[in-house]
């Protein structure tokens, strides 16, 4: 009898971890992934919708106007339409969660000259209620300060909410390494769906991102590796000669 309940218990996390997917969704692929996300909250699952931050004033403006038009303030209108066509499908509100993360500060211009600071966190809530969103389950993460630690302090208030499905908000340049860095934090046993915001930016600005993207975030890190281990051997053949 014991060893039946062993197997059942076995075969039970074995058909959980089967349904776990990782899937980076195209940008015009949002029908099916609200499919997906409204199929998971109806099932009593639950799902947190996570949005990074970003400098959501280019240059250092000061000009809350300016930075309604910038990168950021495009990825968050792509929260609120992912969301919205969640609710509109009859998506069970209750059981989704929206986290937006992002510890840097800004200043900004509220009103006349009067200058504050604030997160960009906090930021993007301000814009999410001016699109007119407000999450019933909306948690801010005020601490991070890039990629990385956007997932890992993430991590915790998903964890909270007990969150089955993960999806991260991104702009379209940053959907795969936001994956990557998203599986290697939160693991297998959570499904993880990435959804792209298309950009509306000059040609220009563009490629800067893709070269950022391809070189910065993908081949420093091989040369910085390279680099290793060029004096590991040298250091190894160092010791060889000293020895002999």
């Amino acid at each position: 009898m014991l060893r039946t309940q062993e197997m059942d218990a076995k075969t039970e996390t074995a058909a959980a971890k089967s349904a776990v997917t990782h899937e980076i969704y195209a940008i015009d692929e949002t029908a099916r992934l609200v499919e997906k996300i409204v199929g998971s909250l109806n099932r009593g699952d639950r799902v947190a919708l996570l949005v990074f931050g970003k400098k959501l004033d280019r240059k250092g403006s000061t000009n809350e106007e300016t930075a309604k038009s910038d990168e950021g303030r495009q990825v968050v209108a792509g929260l609120a339409q992912l969301y919205e066509e969640i609710e509109a499908r009859g998506g069970n509100m209750n059981n989704l969660e929206v986290v937006l993360s992002g510890g840097h500060f800004h200043r900004y211009v509220l009103s006349g000259n009067s200058k504050n600071m604030t997160t960009e966190a906090v930021l993007m809530k301000r814009y999410l209620h001016e699109l007119g969103v407000d999450p019933k389950n909306l948690v801010l993460e005020k601490k991070s300060y890039d990629t990385v630690t956007n997932i890992l302090f993430s991590k915790p208030l998903i964890e909270k909410f007990g969150a089955k499905t993960v999806v991260v908000v991104s702009e379209e340049f940053m959907a795969q390494r936001a994956m990557e860095t998203t599986e290697r934090i939160m693991g297998n046993e959570i499904s993880i769906y990435v959804k792209p915001v298309k950009l509306e930016i000059n040609q220009a600005v563009k490629a800067y991102y893709m070269f950022k993207e391809w070189f910065v975030r993908r081949m420093v890190p091989i040369l910085i590796a390279t680099r290793r281990r060029e004096n590991n051997m040298h250091e190894q053949k160092r010791r060889m000669q000293a020895v002999a």
